[in-house]
């Protein structure tokens, strides 16, 4: 329903009702007025022919008439004259409305005096409602007077009932039931003209009234219409209509012109919106491309960066290994300390018994029985010469290994501080100095090793001349002077195998110091090469997370990208001008 047609209604609700209520509420209130006015002339009629049968009776009681005629006279004042037929003119000038008549009545019910059947008991009469009006009227007359209503019909209109009044009071002088009676629309018959005015009223004032309603809703329906359609077409996304044109003054201009700068706001803010639609349209196609080729880096800084962390854990483990083994060169080089001290122990010893023996030479002569004695400790000691010789043999041969090792670990050393660069300088000298001293080592080892070979020999021609010493004892003079010589020889020997023991004992110190170094640069090393690691496996895990965040980055974009197609489909909806 539109706004104009529940406006009109509204509006005549509040037209019609009003005048209906007043309308209505005016002729019941002067309806009921006239009904009191044509109840209190009933009854002031009554009180009226009351007084008339009283001053008739006073006529009477004086003697200036018979009773006879005073009745009859009050009989014709009150109705009229007697007809042949037995009925009554009504000629009185008394007004009881139209169709209404005075009425007597004795307290049996019979008629006394009445317009149409005067003579007759009426007692038994009842209305259509069945009501005993006559009854009813004789007791209301006893009780003081009063008012009866009943329904009887309408003379010449036998088919017709209309409601009926009548007031009846008790006349004390003659004993007779007066009654003045009249149809209830005799006393109303002017609220006819009243209901025909204010018909006519309420007609006029409803037709001015819509014609008012019609002129005012025209008023306010017209711009109402224009701001719906345009409220619509907005609803619709169609900005293509022209500005709302009212002339109203009030609310409802206000509203139009609100619209109108809401129109056109949303013009302009529907031309930024496509505008910057593109613009992030194009940079979110930019942003995807530039997430995506980061991204495809971010992985490849990944893939290197874990590569990088594998070969650091490689190196890492090289160095352990590094390590491991500069240790076992340090156990090494203790023990080879400790041999070659106990074979410089042993190296006095026999230098001592090489000098115990020159002296038994110069004594020969005096001690040639001691020679067998002697020769058997001689022999002894040269045995333990060869068992010792041996093991210095083996030792020497144990260096030599070692010197070796040290070498080849100098070497991987040197190639695992190449690796390692700018940290690896200072680690690269000092297996430089390493691989120096085990050649060193191995150079010196080899030459105690030549000299321990001819000690062997010599030891292995002593004991076989002090074999022969005791088997040719008659002989030994002559050997004493050889004996004496090998002595010399073995002293000498004795005491070049001292210096050689000491130079290896310095050398080996020298080794020792300089494992302490490699040893600790190593630790240095393995200390820088475990820091590495760990910033690598913390920039592994940020290439990660750049990585996800790129690829987030990415999704976002092309999310930024579908969002902003979206709003430019939206926006393209609008229409404009």
């Amino acid at each position: 329903m539109k706004i104009r047609t529940k406006l009109i209604i509204i509006s005549l609700s509040l037209l019609l009702i009003p005048s209906l209520i007043i309308g209505v509420s005016s002729y019941y209130s002067a309806k009921e007025h006239l009904d009191d006015l044509g109840e209190k002339m009933l009854k002031n009629n009554v009180e009226m022919a009351l007084q008339l049968i009283d001053s008739m009776n006073y006529a009477v009681q004086t003697g200036e008439i018979s009773l006879e005629e005073a009745q009859e006279k009050v009989k014709q004042n009150l109705i009229g004259d007697l007809q042949s037929d037995g009925s009554r003119a009504i000629t009185t000038n008394v007004d009881l409305g139209e169709d209404g008549y005075f009425a007597i009545y004795g307290s049996d019910g019979q008629r006394i005096a009445h317009p149409f059947s005067e003579g007759k008991n009426a007692w038994e009469s009842v209305d259509s409602n069945g009501i005993y009006m006559i009854q009813d009227m004789i007791k209301a007359a006893e009780k003081g007077g009063d008012f009866t209503y009943y329904s009887r019909e309408v003379p010449n209109q036998p088919d017709t009932e209309e409601d009926k009044i009548a007031y009846t009071a008790l006349d004390p002088n003659w004993g007779w039931v007066v009654s003045a009676s009249s149809y209830m629309k005799s006393f109303n018959h002017g609220i006819n003209l009243i209901q025909h005015m204010i018909m006519i009223t309420l007609g006029m004032s409803i037709l001015i009234g819509i014609i008012i309603i019609f002129l005012f809703s025209r008023h306010l329906a017209i711009p109402v219409q224009l701001i719906t359609e345009s409220v619509q077409k907005i609803a619709k996304q169609d900005l293509s209509f022209n500005y709302i044109k009212v002339k109203n003054k009030d609310e409802l201009g206000d509203l139009a012109s609100g619209i109108n700068r809401m129109t056109a706001s949303l013009r302009d803010i529907i031309q930024s919106v496509s505008s910057s639609a593109e613009q992030v349209a194009a940079t979110s196609e930019q942003l995807t491309a530039s997430s995506e080729q980061t991204s495809t880096a971010s992985e490849e800084i990944t893939e290197s960066i874990q590569q990088i962390s594998t070969g650091q854990d490689k190196q890492l483990f090289g160095m352990q290994e590094a390590n491991n083994s500069v240790s076992q060169i340090s156990s090494s080089i203790t023990e080879i300390t400790t041999n070659i001290k106990e074979l410089n122990d042993l190296s006095i010893e026999t230098s001592k018994v090489s000098l115990y023996g020159n002296e038994v030479i110069t004594q020969t002569v005096e001690q040639m029985n001691q020679i067998n004695e002697q020769s058997m400790v001689t022999t002894e000691a040269m045995r333990l010469l060869e068992s010792k010789s041996q093991e210095i043999g083996e030792i020497i041969n144990v260096i030599t290994s070692i010197a070796a090792q040290t070498n080849l670990l100098a070497l991987n050393a040197a190639i695992e501080a190449a690796r390692a660069g700018e940290h690896g300088k200072g680690f690269a000298v000092v297996a430089d100095e390493v691989r120096k001293l085990a050649e060193e080592s191995g150079n010196a080892a080899n030459d105690i090793a030549a000299l321990i070979g001819e000690i062997q020999i010599n030891t292995q021609n002593t004991v076989q001349t002090v074999n022969e010493g005791k088997i040719v004892v008659e002989t030994g003079m002559n050997y004493v002077e050889n004996a004496g010589k090998t002595f010399e020889a073995i002293a000498a020997d004795v005491n070049l195998i001292n210096d050689k023991l000491s130079s290896v004992s310095a050398e080996i110190q020298e080794i020792s110091a300089n494992t302490e170094v490699l040893v600790n640069e190593i630790h240095k090393t393995k200390d820088v090469t475990n820091q590495s690691t760990s910033y690598t496996q913390h920039v592994v895990a940020a290439a990660e997370e750049q990585h996800a965040s790129m690829v987030e980055m990415t999704v976002a974009s092309r999310s930024l990208a579908e969002m902003s197609q979206q709003l430019q489909d939206l926006v393209s909806d609008f229409k404009s001008i």
